[in-house]
């Protein structure tokens, strides 16, 4: 029972990485934050500014074609999610770092999930932006129990997060909003939450969509890259290279290349057998940030990600005793000011 309500948490659930938490770059000269000059050939400081009362929105749309391959048999299966979060900053320190509290405000699925447990497709549909009952299902429902939570992040002018608060609050708020199986005891279940829900869940779910700005500032044509190691249920390695693409009007635009991978003999538990796992990917992104405010406007990523496992000990390099997971991903992020 406690693997099956954890199953449900994460069957519909893709977590998208678009990291940029250091950068290697020769600086130009500085600029003063928000300043522009997008006709010029001058350097732009690219950073968040904060102001106390200041909100914004942010929504992230995944739409996604997943093929899976296990005993040889293929099941393919295509979902949208859209998770929308306000950010409203707080306070504003001197040195520049911000407290901000962020807030859930929407979840939507359209598509279909596979079910590992019982072997079917399972169709999801549901927007909790619109004015509607209680979803149904149970897969909908795990994703619904965060709407209208929040939490406290300390965040720098370039995106990162520097400290986490409130996630225990946040956490008795979820277990309320949870429709667990008669007679399962919450208290019980709290260690997966926390586990599945952690601070690096949260943190990353905010620089996903923010940690994309250079250290120092850049001319069109300056690059940047960073390499980042990220634990999820494996031990994923990423690599970014960013460019200034160009300026124009107020915006400026960045291009990004990534790879994504992991070492084969990463080990992790999938269902009640142990399992190697080896993941390669690539991602293909194209930011526009605001020079004025700083802020991102758009994230526009295609992303192909290939997942390959097999039973620890088992040296048949049989396809059939793999399971192969195929995920292509447009995303789509938009940021505006909510007035």
């Amino acid at each position: 029972m406690k693997q099956r309500v954890k199953l449900l948490f994460g069957m519909v659930l893709i977590l998208i990485m678009v990291w940029a938490p250091g950068c290697s770059q020769e600086a130009g000269d500085a600029q003063e934050p928000g300043a522009s000059n997008s006709e010029s050939g001058d350097s732009l400081d690219l950073r968040l500014t904060f102001a106390p009362g200041q909100k914004w929105y942010v929504e992230m749309t995944n739409d996604s074609t997943i093929l899976r391959t296990m005993q040889g048999q293929e099941v393919k299966t295509s979902q949208t999610n859209i998770e929308g979060k306000i950010i409203e900053v707080e306070t504003v320190n001197s040195d520049g770092t911000a407290w901000v509290h962020v807030t859930h405000e929407r979840v939507a699925v359209d598509g279909e999930s596979y079910d590992m447990v019982n072997g079917k497709k399972v169709q999801m549909k549901f927007d909790s932006a619109a004015a509607q009952d209680k979803p149904a299902q149970n897969e909908v429902k795990a994703l619904t129990a965060i709407l209208g939570l929040n939490f406290k992040a300390l965040l720098t002018d370039k995106g990162r997060v520097q400290e986490i608060q409130g996630l225990d609050q946040l956490y008795e708020g979820m277990m309320d909003h949870l429709d667990l199986p008669p007679g399962f005891p919450k208290e019980e279940y709290l260690p997966q939450l926390k586990q599945m829900y952690g601070d690096s869940f949260f943190i990353q779910s905010i620089e996903d969509v923010l940690a994309h700005y250079p250290e120092a500032p850049v001319k069109v044509g300056d690059t940047w890259s960073f390499d980042k190691e990220v634990m999820q249920d494996i031990l994923v390695v990423e690599k970014y290279n960013y460019t200034l693409q160009s300026r124009k009007d107020d915006v400026a635009v960045i291009e990004s290349a990534s790879e994504i991978s992991t070492t084969p003999q990463t080990m992790m538990g999938y269902m009640t057998q142990k399992m190697k796992t080896e993941i390669t990917g690539a991602q293909q992104s194209t930011i526009e940030i605001d020079e004025t405010t700083g802020w991102i406007k758009t994230i526009s990523t295609r992303e192909d990600i290939n997942r390959k496992m097999t039973r620890v000990g088992d040296t048949s390099d049989d396809p059939k005793n793999a399971i192969l997971t195929d995920v292509e991903t447009t995303i789509t992020v938009t940021i505006s000011e909510v007035k």
